[in-house]
């Protein structure tokens, strides 16, 4: 909260702006589909190489869809669903452009099952759209239990990635690899902020520093006029 404080202490007017930094507000990148539940699934269902407003990449039956698990200790993070992806499958989507000089904040949950299905060699990537080149990589370290999911977090700024500014960034995930392995995702998120560094405050911290000289020169006015009054 931004907070513009006024108090007198022996005649004197003091102006506190100390809890009034200037704010750089977070903006949420708008993720399709971001807990896979737009196609609805019975317990144990799963949909077949579908993955709603994702590009699935797939060269064989089942590697790729939604799933609403049973097989998982912990309950599912968001909603009923989760994404799945076998060895050999892969699925993203492009969620707009890079804006230039931000912070970047990505999350995303990550579930190995309880029935016997390893985790797969695998990867989560944030990439250029364009170039493919790789804005931030990785996966949970240590991985997640069996039956368990963790909350996995990337952050970059692209101000390292100028050529990149205005390209679509990619959300990918994908697996390799044999054997019986799967790894589920799930509540995917993105946002990103100004740059601190030589950013420009909101307008309204100029309007309320405006403010606090008014009051300021209003009450220096009114004690003038109280000396000329005795």
């Amino acid at each position: 909260m931004n907070l513009l404080t006024f108090r007198l202490t022996g005649g004197l007017l003091l102006v506190s702006l100390a809890a009034f930094p200037p704010a750089y507000a977070s903006t949420v990148v708008t993720i399709n589909n971001f807990s896979f539940e737009d196609q609805p699934l019975s317990l144990g269902d799963f949909t077949h190489n579908v993955l709603t407003d994702w590009t699935v990449v797939a060269g064989e039956p089942d590697l790729v869809g939604a799933y609403n698990p049973n097989t998982f200790t912990q309950p599912v993070p968001n909603g009923s669903n989760t994404a799945y992806v076998n060895s050999g499958g892969e699925f993203y989507q492009d969620v707009g452009p890079l804006v230039a000089n931000s912070t970047y904040d990505f999350s995303v949950y990550v579930g190995q099952r309880n029935d016997g299905l390893t985790l797969p060699t695998y990867s989560i990537e944030l990439l250029d759209a364009t170039t493919s080149a790789i804005l931030a990589s990785g996966i949970p370290s240590p991985a997640p239990g069996v039956g368990d999911f963790v909350n996995f977090g990337l952050t970059f700024d692209s101000a390292n990635f100028a050529s990149s500014v205005g390209d679509n960034v990619r959300i990918e995930f994908a697996a390799s690899g044999g054997g019986a392995v799967q790894v589920n995702f799930d509540d995917v998120t993105l946002s990103y902020s100004a740059d601190t560094t030589g950013a420009v405050p909101e307008p309204r911290f100029f309007g309320l520093m405006l403010l606090g000289i008014g009051v300021m020169a209003m009450l220096g006015l009114r004690k003038r006029h109280s000396r000329c009054a005795d």
